[in-house]
């Protein structure tokens, strides 16, 4: 593996801490865009655009924490599939871990307003199933487990 592209890679601290010996990527918007472009200047940045000519070429594709947000997630996995990667990672915080099962938001709308769409572990991993062969699947929580 050589190249990473980080879409919405935030403050970029994925792709200077852990993937820094690649060539990388990482793609953004609006002022958290400049913010890394300055923080890191030596590094290569641009704006996130689905609908863009030119397309990145990467051996990994990071997504994480992004189609969440977005009200048209089928574009950004159209637009993974046009870079093709040979790996692809995509997390999305699972809303079964999110709210208690009798909590409102189970049926939606999010509680956070930034969230478009929240998916169960179940759901989101059928959708990215129907898009991409799936090697691996993990559902990872920060919750503390009874003893």
């Amino acid at each position: 593996m050589r190249s990473v592209v980080d879409i919405g890679c935030g403050s970029g601290y994925k792709l200077i801490n852990y993937l820094g010996q690649y060539n990388t990527l990482g793609l953004e918007i609006g002022p958290t865009l400049d913010f890394v472009r300055k923080k890191y200047p030596d590094r290569r940045w641009a704006m996130s655009d689905f609908d863009a000519g030119d397309r990145p070429e990467a051996d990994l594709v990071v997504c994480a924490d992004v189609i969440e947000h977005l009200s048209a997630p089928d574009a950004l996995l159209a637009f993974i599939k046009r870079i093709g990667p040979r790996y692809v990672v995509i997390s999305t915080p699972s809303r079964d871990h999110l709210y208690p099962w009798w909590h409102k938001c189970q049926d939606g709308p999010p509680s956070n307003r930034h969230h478009v769409r929240e998916w169960s572990f179940g759901e989101f991993r059928r959708y990215i199933s129907a898009h991409f062969e799936s090697w691996d699947t993990r559902l990872r929580t920060s919750r503390k487990r009874p003893r």
